[in-house]
């Protein structure tokens, strides 16, 4: 299982998607759900993709089921 860091920029290494960037945004405050955001670019200008997901169970499931392994940038 990889680590989940919420608003942090991820490069995705193995998995589906590779050599795509992954954002996971913590939107419990508003949809009570958390968003994954993929994009080419690691701006998210171009080409992003969003999925949601119900919750934290379903998040961790997600993840697997892709097969990721993502690199974190450093800040």
């Amino acid at each position: 299982m990889i680590e989940i860091l919420f608003g942090k920029i991820g490069k995705i290494i193995k998995g589906k998607h590779i050599n795509c960037y992954v954002k996971f945004e913590d939107d419990t405050a508003y949809t009570g759900g958390y968003y994954v955001l993929i994009s080419k670019t690691i701006e998210f200008d171009n080409e992003v993709y969003d999925d949601w997901l119900e919750n934290k169970t379903d998040l961790e499931k997600y993840i697997m089921e892709k097969k990721w392994e993502v690199q974190w940038e450093e800040d």
